[in-house]
């Protein structure tokens, strides 16, 4: 499910010639969207968005291919029920 709600957004911006990035926690899923809309133009780093370390080191791993970061969409989510605050 959760590579079906990364391939719309990544195929839509692909398609307008943004190159992509699909972090997860888990690589495999996002592997085939990413091989199915070109190497060139989407790659898959595996992270926590939840863990601070996580999103540094996938930010720096992005800047090292790509050189650079124009949009960021996020997708992540909780499932079940929480307190919005404390």
């Amino acid at each position: 499910m959760q590579a079906l709600t990364l391939e719309l957004p990544a195929r839509r911006l692909t398609n307008e010639g943004v190159r992509v990035v699909l972090i997860s926690r888990t690589r495999e899923e996002l592997e085939e969207v990413a091989g199915e809309i070109g190497e060139n133009k989407a790659q898959v780093v595996e992270a926590d968005v939840a863990q601070e370390d996580h999103i540094k080191k996938a930010y720096k791993q992005v800047i090292r291919q790509w050189g650079r970061v124009d949009i960021v969409v996020a997708n992540a989510g909780v499932n079940g029920v929480c307190a919005l605050h404390r």
